[in-house]
């Protein structure tokens, strides 16, 4: 069930992103008694974490997930080119999907 998508991260600047998750037919996927996390490592196998996505359900219904990161933590990032993923966790029978995942492009900050 995993889409992919790149991001574009600039050092110094917020992130922020809506997403809406829809199954094969487009229709949403109704995220009643999940929840959602994401992080961001320099690559798959790596065991630390570079940022860990703040990631809420903002619609359940409308299958809506905000993510984000703040510009304090975009800052230290380093550049290059990291990895992340986002899942989703049924709460009632513990079943997690990576409804997204991708590169995560770190653009060095011109305006300090």
């Amino acid at each position: 069930m995993s889409d992919s998508y790149n991001l574009a991260i600039y050092q110094g600047s917020t992130l922020a992103l809506t997403l809406t998750l829809n199954d094969s037919a487009g229709s949403a996927i109704n995220l009643s008694n999940y929840v959602v996390s994401g992080q961001i490592r320099n690559q798959y196998s790596s065991t630390g974490v570079l940022a860990q996505l703040t990631a809420s359900i903002t619609s359940a219904i409308s299958g809506q997930i905000s993510v984000s990161l703040p510009a304090t933590t975009t800052r230290d990032m380093p550049v290059g080119i990291a990895v992340y993923d986002i899942e989703i966790t049924n709460t009632g029978t513990n079943y997690v999907t990576k409804p997204l995942a991708g590169k995560a492009y770190i653009y060095p900050e011109v305006t300090l």
